[in-house]
């Protein structure tokens, strides 16, 4: 999100990457806990519904030595996935609108404005295409 300029729609979530960033920025790495004693009430109620589980896994799969993996352990693998789907959405979003701005050049006769919006739309297709190769899916 830092290198590729997109910026979180939603205010509390911009607020908690923001605060992880800081964090990181000051070479510490935040744990849940951060954030679920965080002094901001919203950031403080997202963290806890993010990591409260709503299922509890019965005594007899305990028992027999069953792992069922937490939250809190699988958001190294969820984040990233995520922040690829934000991104690739932000990406179509942004394609939408530049076909829509293309479309009015055209109907202007404004060639130079096509040429600037096409240059931008090939570098929207390029940034899809990498995230498509990443998660190994097409984006359309």
């Amino acid at each position: 999100m830092l290198n590729d300029e997109l910026e979180l729609k939603n205010v509390i979530y911009k607020q908690i990457f923001d605060e992880f960033q800081k964090q990181l920025s000051e070479g510490k790495i935040p744990e849940a806990k951060f954030f679920i004693d965080h002094q901001d009430d919203e950031i403080r109620n997202l963290a806890t519904d993010i990591m409260v589980s709503n299922y509890e896994l019965s005594n007899i799969y305990k028992k027999s030595g069953v792992y069922v993996e937490t939250k809190d352990r699988s958001l190294n693998k969820v984040v990233p996935k995520c922040l690829i789907v934000y991104k690739s959405k932000i990406i179509k979003i942004a394609e939408k609108e530049l076909r829509e701005q293309i479309k009015k050049a055209q109907e202007n006769n404004l060639n130079n404005e096509i040429d600037e919006l096409l240059q931008k739309m090939t570098i929207l297709i390029e940034s899809k295409k990498s995230l498509s190769k990443i998660t190994e899916r097409i984006f359309l």
